[in-house]
């Protein structure tokens, strides 16, 4: 990701959120410009799945920047970022496993699939 500090211009790269300029201090975050318009409600999903798309899930930092950035208000964010599944608020692990649980998957067996298989080994459904 690379960085640009509004400060002094100086441009750096780097994988973190969130970064400290080396030539006079002051912290910078990882979230790229040009940022979309606020009247553009769209555009909004857009940002968050881009954001998202580089480190795998959306860290609170983040969303507060988005809504600083953006001009939306923090609650939109969020209600946009909890609405959506595309969204994750927690880093996932490496393998995602999803179970059906919908009338007619549990009527095939979806229930038994979790008691069987995912609790035994910890892996909890959210």
């Amino acid at each position: 990701m690379q960085y640009r500090c509004v400060s002094c211009g100086n441009v750096w790269e780097g994988k973190e959120w969130r970064s400290t300029c080396s030539r006079c201090g002051e912290t910078v975050t990882g979230i790229p410009h040009p940022t979309p318009k606020p009247e553009d409600p769209e555009k909004l999903i857009q940002f968050l799945l881009s954001l998202q798309r580089e480190k795998g899930w959306l860290p609170r930092e983040v969303l507060q920047e988005t809504s600083r950035r953006l001009g939306v208000p923090l609650a939109r964010v969020y209600q946009v970022a909890t609405f959506y599944k595309a969204f994750s608020l927690a880093p996932k692990g490496r393998n995602v496993i999803r179970v059906c649980m919908g009338t007619s998957c549990q009527v095939k067996g979806s229930q038994m699939i979790l008691e069987r298989d995912l609790q035994p080994a910890g892996h909890l459904p959210r």
